[in-house]
């Protein structure tokens, strides 16, 4: 009997890695304050860096759904994947738990407010800045496993997960679709208590499980599509996202959102023309994709590691398009050692912080 072809993911790997640069770019100007680098800032941050994070969802949803299928659903399956989630979470949280202390200590209501302040946010938002997609990931796989353990159909679960993101867009860049619902008490009473609840609707309920959704139809009911209608597609909903950014800012003039209609197409679609692109398999390519999670995990971290470092050399230099190049720079000498000292068998633990 002739032995099944491995198939490869290489061209996702690669993605990953390109992704987890993106994060960065959002999180750090690439290419410092100066006025003269404002379009090109914009460009990469509030543009193209808004695939990563939804790629990252889409990507661990697809092969979350083809270890534990819709048809066989496992829930020690998913007990297992929500285990390793929390641990992460738990974990990377507690780093970057110092860098909220002053914030908790110094609350105008006092610590006690402080720090169940700093729980609600744990819960709902994220122990820090980048670590909502952990938060987000778990609670949206719960909500997804709950509709497929009552057997609700994808179709269904499509529905829903839409309603959902919908509510997200008008929590985000199409709040001013809701702003007339200021003048009705009642109503404004609930979207406040919603937002003083979830502080954002970019979350696993009203993003993730719209996201997670993609993935399962990705796994499950795809239809067949060339390689070149996938990347045609994927092209033109991210010109369409362009335009919604463009629209968005007329209304409110705010530039960054991360919720868009067009987001989901273009996610879906990236996603199909990467699973048809063929690389030939590489090592470089899984090793990236571990140190693309380090990179996300460690660059908040990093950065506030290196700006004053770079201060003191010589005072702003933190401002310039230095502090993107040299955090990145000590991302990859810390991921990869990180991920060279966890093949060492001793060390192997470290394994499960990415």
């Amino acid at each position: 009997m002739p032995q099944e072809k491995r198939q490869y993911y290489c061209a996702i790997d690669a993605a990953k890695f390109i992704c987890a640069l993106l994060v960065v770019s959002n999180h750090i100007i690439p290419f410092g304050y100066s006025d003269a680098f404002i379009i090109p800032n914009l460009i990469v941050r509030n543009y193209l860096a808004r695939i990563a994070v939804p790629f990252f969802f889409v990507s661990s949803g697809y092969f979350y759904f083809k270890s534990n299928s819709y048809e066989n659903y496992d829930l020690s399956k998913m007990k297992k994947y929500i285990s390793r989630l929390l641990l992460l979470y738990l974990f990377w949280s507690a780093i970057y738990f110092p860098m909220h202390i002053q914030s908790i200590l110094q609350d105008p209501h006092g610590p006690l407010v402080g720090g169940l302040k700093y729980l609600k946010d744990l819960i709902f938002i994220g122990g820090h800045v980048h670590l909502w997609y952990l938060a987000s990931l778990i609670s949206a796989i719960l909500v997804i496993s709950i509709f497929i353990y009552k057997r609700v159909s994808i179709t269904k679960i499509f529905i829903c997960s839409a309603v959902l993101y919908v509510i997200g867009l008008l929590g985000q860049g199409y709040s001013f679709i809701v702003s007339p619902l200021k003048k009705y008490e009642a109503v404004w009473g609930v979207v406040k208590a919603m937002k003083w609840l979830f502080g954002t609707t970019r979350n696993g309920v009203f993003e993730g499980v719209m996201l997670l959704t993609l993935s399962l139809i990705l796994v499950e009911k795809s239809p067949k599509i060339s390689k070149n209608k996938a990347l045609a597609l994927f092209i033109l909903s991210w010109i369409g996202v362009g335009g919604e950014l463009l629209v968005i800012k007329h209304f409110t003039g705010v530039t960054e959102n991360d919720l868009f209609i067009f987001l989901l197409p273009g996610v879906y679609f990236m996603f199909r023309w990467l699973l048809m692109v063929e690389l030939p398999p590489d090592g470089k390519y899984r090793l990236g994709r571990k140190m693309s999670s380090l990179i996300y995990f460690t660059h908040p971290w990093v950065k506030n590691l290196v700006s004053p470092v770079l201060s003191r050399i010589h005072g702003g230099l933190q401002t310039t398009p230095l502090l993107f190049i040299t955090t990145l720079i000590c991302c990859f000498i810390l991921s990869y050692a990180t991920i060279k000292i966890s093949e060492i068998k001793p060390f192997g633990i470290l394994k499960k912080i990415y």
